[in-house]
């Protein structure tokens, strides 16, 4: 029996983190993409230990640490600059990982170059509309484009 096929809309990070895990289990995959391509944009985010223990299961942590900056604490002030709080966010000894703060398109970039390397399809310019039709075996749905894609169950 071989594995199943897997259509994915969107290809930022979760979608493209979720082809990567899916090829890791062995099961192919195709991400479908709204953007024409991908975008060199967006504010930077946050990864917790949690986050970045699955994303080094995914072969993402090494290659994204040069571009991110570790941290371990969120200090919150109030508007006449108080000190509120501090919140350990990560913590090397204690999680295994400090935090890390990086760039959204790096990530994106990082999880891209795993992608390709991989052999995985990504499609741009592809924006999901509606499902057209869906029994046990297999879903179709369509673009704005009007085009049809189907994934089957095999």
């Amino acid at each position: 029996m071989s594995s199943p096929q897997v259509a994915i809309i969107g290809a930022g990070l979760s979608g493209l983190a979720l082809a990567l895990a899916l090829h890791q289990q062995g099961i192919q995959s195709t991400a479908y993409e709204q953007q024409s391509a991908p975008l060199d944009i967006g504010g930077a985010i946050m990864l917790s230990p949690n986050s970045l223990r699955a994303l080094d299961k995914l072969g993402v942590f090494e290659r994204m640490l040069p571009k991110s900056y570790k941290f371990q604490d969120l200090y919150f002030y109030s508007q006449d600059d108080k000190l509120v709080d501090v919140f350990e966010f990560g913590n090397q000894d204690q999680y295994g990982y400090s935090g890390i703060r990086v760039y959204r398109f790096e990530l994106i970039n990082v999880l891209l170059d795993l992608v390709k390397e991989a052999g995985i399809k990504v499609e741009y310019g592809r924006k999901f509309e509606s499902i057209v039709s869906e029994t046990e075996d297999s879903v179709t749905w369509r673009f704005t484009d009007r085009s049809e894609e189907t994934a089957v169950k095999r």
